[in-house]
């Protein structure tokens, strides 16, 4: 089963309906529109897993389709005369014949951290113009900022002009959009799932 992390921290990429991000749906549509010759662009955001459409549990779906089988079979024919008897003999020959599915190990650094690594969501505070007071829009410097006063916040009695502290938080959130541009996050695909492989054997011994 998926890691969950017990106080709900996990991160989610979503589209602007709130609804995790299907990546190879994602994929499928940028390609369908680069071959009409138009840009595929969405609106993207993050959100807290419980806080996305219908509410999962888990940062991706868990997979219960592991089934590994391994079937062989040997043969070692026995022909009394003709062709098949030069070819394989009487009990001279083995065919073996075999199949089987193993899935690939999933790394826990990405199942555990990578959904712990989204955009952080929480109220940001900013200093817009540092070379500017803090009388003026966007300015958090002293009265008369200089280089030497500039970016020295709370020292030498400069207090920045911090907005009271907001009780809810945008969810989802989409940097620059509903919140501030924030830098690079991290998610997993909701339909995460181990690689497969497939494996076929076949050959044919001939005692001579």
């Amino acid at each position: 089963m998926p890691p969950v992390e017990q106080n709900g921290k996990q991160v989610e990429l979503v589209d602007a309906s709130n609804q995790p991000l299907d990546v190879v749906a994602y994929i499928a549509s940028r390609k369908r529109a680069a071959l009409q010759g138009q840009v595929f662009n969405p609106q993207v955001g993050f959100a807290l897993v419980g806080n996305t459409a219908n509410s999962p549990k888990y940062p991706y779906d868990p997979f219960y389709g592991s089934f590994s089988p391994r079937v062989a079979v040997a043969w070692s024919p026995n022909f009394d005369s003709g062709f098949l008897n030069k070819a394989f003999g009487h009990g001279k020959s083995v065919v073996r014949g075999g199949y089987n599915r193993i899935y690939g190990r999933l790394n826990g650094v990405d199942l555990v951290l990578v959904p712990l690594l989204g955009t952080g969501l929480i109220q940001p505070v900013q200093c817009q113009r540092a070379l500017s007071p803090i009388t003026s829009t966007g300015g958090c410097g002293p009265a008369t900022p200089d280089a030497t006063t500039a970016f020295r916040i709370g020292i030498d009695g400069n207090v920045a002009p911090i907005p009271a502290a907001s009780p809810t938080l945008p969810q989802p959130d989409f940097p620059g959009i509903n919140d501030v541009s924030s830098a690079a996050g991290e998610a997993l695909d909701p339909h995460f799932r181990p690689n497969v492989v497939d494996s076929f054997d076949f050959t044919i011994q001939r005692q001579l």
